[in-house]
């Protein structure tokens, strides 16, 4: 209470401090817990846990993309919960191996936090620290003078005087800069049996064709991981970042080295579809005189090319949302179906007239006659927020012309806007069944949008809907 009394004052008192080196980590308060077992920690007062909040923020990003995907304590989105599951699913893959037993080794460091060397820490750290002024201040911090935290081999912290506890090695059981720098320290050790493994199972046999390519073997490896792809998008990327190398592998031998267990970091559960086949839709026979909404115009009198695909401007449209019968902010989404080209809008709700206004604005940003050369037609389902079929068919700036073309489905036939249900499996991979999207911000809604078009696809010959929308925009003389 006394520090948050005058919290700005005393905030700008301790940046001061830190710029100009004045400032000290401690003292320490010490007390002991006995869950899980008997720990000495060490509790900082208010100040210095706001320091260390400051420090973890800028080492956190640097660090936390460095560790092995099976890495998680103390990190976001990990944790002892998600560790146990994955322990499971590892049990359970090697239990359907042939051979005559599978063991499970656990190894743990006694007294870990206590004899962590100050040296080789500050080494680690100075890898990828460039700052100086900063790496001084990490310095002063894990060679704090305040407590001496480190033990002599084979002693515990009950039965050590504190006489004899050491200041050159050690970290305080209890700070937040603790737990990340024994996270950092204990990396060098995973990245080492990480290597060595995947070292010693790529040369294991000949009759992997992937045989000591340990670049591919990586690249395949850490693109799946990092850009959230599938065995084809990876060859994508390869192809569109001109990478080449040693040994040419196709799909299904990708998907054949997975299902093996040859990765160490990836297996079925991590690819996108899971290892799972696509589901076929089960197509509704339609006909003329069979029930659709009155709004609009049936998708039986959209033109063939439309239908082909063979003509760029043709978009179908969905909303996204969290639950069914609700207004909760939702996304509109709109796909080209010759491109795959995505776009993404944050809408407040789904009634009618905010997905008129929304599209209000997207012809008031692209202008009117752009508008008409890339929006020739947009076809959509039978929801009820798609009911105002003239009012998004006219133009918002010359309310005299329509805008575009809009094409009602047939009950019950989401398979009429394939290119759109793919790509909101696509989204629903970046924000679940569940999602709450008030809680969404516009720039993850963008970097969502952004990776859908950017995946390479199969479909278009690896490129990107990115890349082949732009090659459209420049057929119609349209600078993207």
């Amino acid at each position: 209470m006394g520090f948050t009394s005058k919290l700005e004052k005393n905030l700008l008192d301790v940046q001061e401090r830190m710029k100009d080196g004045s400032y000290e980590l401690g003292p320490y308060r010490k007390m002991w817990v006995f869950v899980p077992k008997k720990r000495l920690v060490m509790a900082l007062d208010y100040p210095d846990r706001i320091v260390q909040w400051c420090l973890y923020l800028y080492l956190n990003p640097i660090y936390d993309k460095l560790f092995i995907e099976d890495s998680y304590a103390c990190r976001k989105g990990k944790g002892s919960h998600k560790a146990a599951k994955r322990l499971q699913y590892w049990m359970q893959q090697v239990s359907r191996k042939p051979g005559p037993g599978w063991y499970c080794l656990k190894l743990d460091i006694s007294k870990y936090f206590y004899r962590v060397n100050h040296d080789k820490l500050l080494e680690i750290l100075s890898r990828r620290i460039a700052d100086q002024e900063m790496m001084e201040f990490v310095r002063g911090v894990v060679n704090s003078k305040a407590e001496p935290f480190g033990l002599p081999r084979w002693r515990s912290p009950d039965d050590t005087p504190p006489e004899e506890w050491e200041y050159e090695t050690g970290m305080p059981i209890g700070n937040l800069t603790s737990q990340l720098f024994a996270n950092i320290y204990l990396n060098e050790l995973d990245q080492y049996c990480k290597h060595k493994y995947q070292a010693q199972l790529r040369e294991k046999g000949p009759d992997l064709k992937i045989g000591k390519d340990h670049e591919l073997a990586e690249y395949i490896e850490q693109t799946i991981i990092e850009r959230d792809c599938s065995p084809a998008a990876v060859l994508g990327y390869a192809m569109m970042e001109g990478k080449t190398f040693k040994t040419t592998v196709s799909v299904q031998t990708i998907y054949k080295y997975i299902k093996m267990g040859l990765f160490l970091h990836i297996t079925q559960v991590d690819l996108p579809r899971r290892g799972k086949r696509k589901n076929s839709y089960k197509k509704v026979k339609t006909n003329k005189s069979q029930a659709r909404a009155s709004a609009g115009e049936s998708i039986e009198n959209r033109a063939p090319e439309v239908k082909n695909r063979k003509e760029f401007g043709h978009w179908e449209m969905d909303t996204v949302y969290s639950k069914k019968n609700t207004t909760a902010k939702a996304l509109l989404v709109l796909t080209e179906r010759k491109t795959r080209k995505e776009i993404i809008i944050g809408v407040p709700n789904r009634k009618a007239e905010t997905i008129v206004r929304a599209l209000d604005a997207l012809e008031r940003k692209m202008g009117a006659a752009k508008f008409r050369k890339i929006f020739k037609s947009i076809t959509v389902d039978n929801g009820s927020e798609f009911a105002a079929a003239e009012a998004m068919e006219r133009s918002a700036i010359n309310k005299t012309i329509p805008r575009t073309a809009v094409y009602f489905c047939h009950p019950y036939s989401s398979w009429e806007r394939g290119s759109n249900e793919n790509n909101n499996i696509m989204i629903r991979r970046k924000h679940p069944k569940g999602t709450d999207f008030s809680k969404v911000s516009a720039a993850q809604i963008k970097e969502t949008e952004n990776w859908i078009n950017n995946y390479p696809r199969k479909i278009l010959g690896y490129k990107s809907s990115e890349a082949v929308f732009r090659e459209c925009l420049r057929e119609l003389g349209i600078v993207a």
